[in-house]
């Protein structure tokens, strides 16, 4: 067989470049790689290249005064520009994990402050998520369904990811094929709005399916990882 000279296809490349530059600067391994993408970020959300660092809108110390002022209200643009665009979207998603490279990247003190706010934000969420399947999960143990946890909240079971950083939209379960009947019963009996709807989903192609409990937690109930084509 030939060799292929085509370069291999990297997960950044199938994204908006934009997000790619962002995700880029909040995991890259190398610091100074990480800088030069989130540099990149800012010079293309903003269109603005000319920025003065030191006026970042942290609070300043008054050197005759001792006090310490909110510098906000003259903050440079650019900074404004940056904190809208990580607000909206789905790159919000990936603000507590720029959190965690605050201090690699120089972010400035308003962005810091921002993405920081929202790992602590994510935490709460995140404890909120973990507490509502708890019962779900011991009670599928008791009936003998085996649950495995994926995606987001599979990671979060790793003792070296730290809560803050992986914010969870949901939980996603894996369950047994031949066991989902018994795991709708046992969701059904606690409260869960398990319909029929949500089995016709996976007597057909689908690989998941969402239910909710009424508190604004749900659950992705998975019966395999990928969906048939």
């Amino acid at each position: 067989m030939p060799h292929s000279t085509r370069p291999a296809l990297r997960i950044t490349d199938q994204l908006d470049p934009r997000i790619a530059l962002l995700l880029t600067a909040a995991v890259h391994r190398d610091p100074a790689h990480a800088r030069r993408a989130w540099q990149q970020l800012a010079d293309n959300v903003t269109g603005i290249t000319a920025f003065d660092p030191s006026h970042d809108g942290s609070p300043r110390a008054d050197t005759h005064t001792g006090t310490h002022t909110d510098t906000h209200a003259g903050t440079h643009p650019r900074l404004h520009l940056l904190i809208t665009w990580l607000q909206s979207g789905p790159q919000q998603r990936l603000m507590p994990l720029l959190s965690s490279r605050a201090a690699a990247l120089q972010l400035p003190g308003l962005i810091d402050i921002a993405c920081a706010q929202a790992a602590a934000v994510a935490w709460g969420l995140n404890v909120r998520i973990i507490e509502a399947i708890e019962p779900v999960v011991t009670a599928w143990r008791r009936a003998g369904i085996d649950a495995l946890a994926i995606k987001g909240l599979g990671l979060l079971g790793d003792a070296h990811v730290d809560h803050r950083y992986r914010p969870l939209g949901d939980a996603d379960l894996l369950v047994p094929e031949h066991r989902l009947d018994d795991a709708f019963a046992v969701l059904a009996d606690l409260g869960w709005h398990v319909a029929a709807r949500h089995r016709w989903h996976l007597a057909g192609r689908g690989a998941a399916v969402n239910i909710g409990n009424g508190s604004g937690v749900s659950i992705d109930v998975h019966r395999r990882t990928a969906r048939t084509m």
